[in-house]
């Protein structure tokens, strides 16, 4: 195939030439391509030479005496593009005697609008000359020699047994590096000098041979995996993994260091564990690891949830009407509403005018958030439960703490109304869609007081509702975060 640029050359000049050109030089390719055979009687090595120069200056001469030297040029370029080829079956292992064919491949009608042709297309070449050399087996003293232990031994090519003419000629190269008992090693033998070692009378018998790996020491084989235990901790895909080596071979648990290459993990990522320990001490033990690094799934570490689709709030609500319950009763805690006046106490002091005879709790509605991104936020998730609350409490008497309250008699009782919202956020789900709040906030909840015997406490809280409640939390987060809320 032409080169773009030869080809141009080669066809503006095939378009003048074409008109101008007569009479047809003939070539003898013979003259241009020397068949080159080296080595020694029975192991010769047939090469070509092509002599471009010759053939560059025998395609110019061919041209008409006016051709210019752009045509000269042109008929130089195409000289190079001519290949001569062996065609023979046998190019190596030659003896004298022994023919090889060479074939000539080129554009015969560009060769004649050059003016010339060859005069065949093909010629043959007998082979002569070859002196005899003793044939040399460089292997035949060759020794392999290993250290360490088997199934991962080192070896040595030991060449001090042989001639003094290998050392001197001979390379012997190999590719494997550890090797065990039953292994082929394949070793290479290079000549450094051919032409050398010939003038010595010798020629290469055979330059490669394999060679069965035996009498190497057996090692302890272990596999350092076997019985590891990664361990997690935090939550998906911020978790950390630790690694078990309790159930690990004794040498192991004493010797081996386990490495992964990233600090967090989520479901579904893999790790690729790495092992590190003394090779001198593994060596002097006699133990040999089958594999150095073992790629492992992560599953099952607790994640962010998502959805509470399928999951049991139940245990967790109870936790919530609990820090109600503690919030209400805490010492000092104050309904925050008067009615008449007097406050309503929520809790049994000895010179309260009122006890509680009951705390009602209902829980109304639940809203689920799931951040849209959790990359931007530090909620991940917020489980929230919206309440009714009715506290009931009896006057007992008039405290001298908060003088006489007139419109209610003792014995009666006042009925309070209250709306609660309790929460708790980045809740993780095991694999179990158990939860799980290794890294949850703390419940949190907030209690507000609604009215006390149809006295509201001020104008906004008059107008809070469930509903009202669910939609403020709804609209301040609705950006961030894909919202459900349901009935309880």
């Amino acid at each position: 195939m032409f080169n773009k640029k030869i080809f141009g050359v080669i066809a503006a000049a095939v378009l003048c030439l074409m008109l101008c050109s007569c009479g047809v030089n003939k070539l003898d390719p013979e003259q241009f391509c020397e068949v080159k055979i080296t080595g020694a009687e029975g192991y010769g090595q047939a090469s070509l030479v092509k002599n471009y120069v010759e053939l560059e200056r025998a395609a110019a001469a061919s041209l008409p005496s006016k051709a210019s030297d752009f045509d000269k040029m042109g008929a130089a370029v195409y000289a190079d593009t001519i290949e001569f080829k062996i065609v023979s079956d046998k190019t190596s292992e030659l003896k004298n005697g022994d023919v090889i064919e060479v074939e000539v491949n080129y554009n015969k009608d560009i060769a004649k609008s050059y003016g010339f042709k060859f005069t065949k297309d093909s010629f043959k070449y007998k082979v002569k000359g070859l002196e005899e050399a003793m044939p040399l087996d460089p292997f035949e003293k060759v020794t392999i020699e290993y250290s360490g232990y088997s199934p991962k031994a080192d070896f040595n090519v030991d060449t001090s047994a042989c001639d003094d003419i290998v050392r001197r000629y001979v390379k012997f190269d190999y590719e494997q590096t550890k090797v065990a008992n039953g292994d082929t090693i394949q070793i290479k033998a290079n000549v450094s000098n051919e032409e050398a070692l010939f003038a010595e009378g010798y020629v290469l018998a055979c330059d490669t041979k394999d060679f069965i790996v035996s009498g190497a020491p057996e090692g302890k084989s272990i596999d350092p995996f076997e019985g590891l235990v990664l361990e997690y901790s935090g939550i998906s895909p911020n978790a950390k993994v630790s690694f078990n080596t309790s159930d690990c071979d004794d040498f192991v648990k004493n010797n081996v260091n386990f490495n992964s290459g990233s600090k967090y993990y989520a479901n579904g990522d893999k790790i690729k564990v790495t092992i590190s320990y003394s090779e001198s001490k593994a060596s002097e033990n006699g133990v040999v690891f089958v594999q150095e690094e073992k790629e492992y799934d992560v599953t099952g570490v607790p994640q962010y949830l998502t959805s509470d689709e399928g999951i049991d709030f139940t245990s967790l609500d109870e936790d919530f009407k609990s820090k109600m319950e503690s919030d209400l009763s805490r010492d000092g805690f104050y309904t925050g509403a008067t009615i008449r006046g007097k406050s309503v106490l929520l809790d049994v002091r000895s010179d309260d005018e009122y006890v509680i005879k009951s705390i009602e709790y209902v829980p109304v509605k639940k809203m689920f958030f799931s951040a849209k991104n959790s990359n931007d936020v530090s909620i991940i998730n917020n489980h929230l439960v919206v309440w009714n609350i009715v506290i009931t409490a009896e006057k007992t008497g008039s405290g001298s703490r908060y003088g006489t309250h007139d419109d209610i008699a003792v014995g009666k009782t006042v009925t309070a109304t209250y709306i609660g919202e309790s929460y708790i956020q980045n809740i993780a789900v095991n694999g179990d869609k158990s939860i799980n709040l290794d890294e949850a906030r703390s419940i949190n909840s907030t209690v507000y007081y609604i009215s006390a015997n149809g006295i509201y406490y001020n104008s906004d809280n008059k107008n809070r509702t469930v509903d009202s409640t669910c939609e403020k939390w709804r609209s301040q987060n609705a950006s961030q975060y894909n919202i459900t809320i349901t009935d309880y």
